[in-house]
C-alpha cells in the first residue's frame, strides 16, 4: 500500500473516491507487476463490469493531476538513471 507521508498528502489533494482509485491501483501494480490496463482492470475488486472498471482506470490515468505526477515520475526516474550511468563510468575509467 501507500506510505502514510504519500497517503496523508494525497487525502489532502483528492477526494474520498480517487484516493481509493489510487490505492487500488498501487496495490494492483505491486502485486502483479504489470502496468496494462486489461491486466489492472480484469483484477481490480471494484463491483462493476471489466468493460466499466476499464474505463474507470483509463479516465483515472487520464485526469491532469496524474498525467502532471506521471511526468514527474518518470522524469524523475531517467534523471536516476542518467546520473547512475554517469557514475558507473567514472567508476570504471579510474
Amino acid at each position: 500500500m501507500l506510505p502514510e507521508l504519500y497517503r496523508s498528502h494525497l487525502k489532502n489533494q483528492l477526494n474520498p473516491r480517487l484516493l481509493t482509485t489510487i490505492e487500488v491501483l498501487v496495490w494492483l501494480i505491486q502485486v502483479h507487476k504489470q502496468v496494462r490496463i486489461e491486466r489492472l482492470a480484469a483484477h481490480c475488486p471494484l463491483p462493476i463490469k471489466f468493460e466499466s472498471r476499464r474505463r474507470h482506470i483509463q479516465r483515472f490515468l487520464q485526469l491532469p493531476m496524474v498525467e502532471c505526477c506521471a511526468t514527474l515520475v518518470s522524469h524523475h526516474q531517467r534523471n536516476n538513471s542518467s546520473k547512475n550511468q554517469i557514475g558507473e563510468a567514472s567508476l570504471l575509467s579510474n
